[in-house]
């Protein structure tokens, strides 16, 4: 329980029953859970700031889950499209106006070079340039927003299901059985990320 008291209420609901909803990893929310119930502060999750989407989908908040994931893999996939179909040639023809054969030949003096060529292209071929690095920057703002509000989000996901779960029971075997399909973590769900993860990665060096 994490030092906090079975019955003490946070929120509408009991950590007891708020424990039984969440199952795995309870010294870490309960604590958490009622520090946001009393002084709207919360721990940064870490886990939710390095897996975003595919944390919320493991804690079973598919909802959010399925929306952060949905727009993560877009863009990647937009990133790697950008980088391999238009930056990888137009980097190549710098690199040949400079002469440089790679990246790996650059001096502090072909970098600067390489860097007024990039200032001499046109609006269209400098945002071409420039997109994978912004898709990069919007990825990473959504790993923090996930990092600083996962645990708010989780406690409402918690104790919203729980109440609704309390509603429509009839009996305590219903409740728990109900408590077992929808609270809990969904283990499944990391290697299909993880799969979809290698496909969009490994998709660019496929000769097809």
């Amino acid at each position: 329980m994490g030092g906090v008291a079975p019955n003490e209420k946070i929120g509408d609901t009991t950590s007891c029953e708020i424990a039984k909803f969440v199952r795995a990893n309870t010294p870490y929310y309960l604590p958490n859970f009622k520090k946001i119930k009393e002084n709207k502060k919360s721990k940064f999750n870490f886990s939710a700031f390095l897996f975003s989407g595919a944390w919320f989908l493991y804690r079973k908040q598919y909802k959010i889950g399925i929306i952060l994931t949905t727009i993560l893999f877009s863009l990647m996939i937009l990133s790697s499209f950008i980088e391999y179909s238009y930056v990888v040639n137009i980097l190549q023809n710098l690199l040949k106006a400079i002469g440089v054969a790679n990246t790996a030949d650059l001096t502090s003096e072909k970098y600067s070079l390489l860097f007024n060529q990039i200032q001499a292209l046109d609006l269209s071929q400098k945002l071409l340039v420039l997109a994978p690095t912004i898709i990069k920057i919007i990825n990473l703002i959504i790993m923090i927003f996930s990092g600083i509000f996962a645990n708010k989000i989780y406690l409402k996901h918690c104790t919203k299901t729980i109440k609704k779960i309390k509603e429509k029971s009839i009996t305590e075997k219903e409740s728990a059985e109900k408590m077992q399909v929808l609270g809990g973590i969904n283990l499944k769900i990391f290697p299909f990320i993880l799969i979809c993860y290698l496909i969009i990665k490994m998709f660019p060096y496929i000769n097809l």
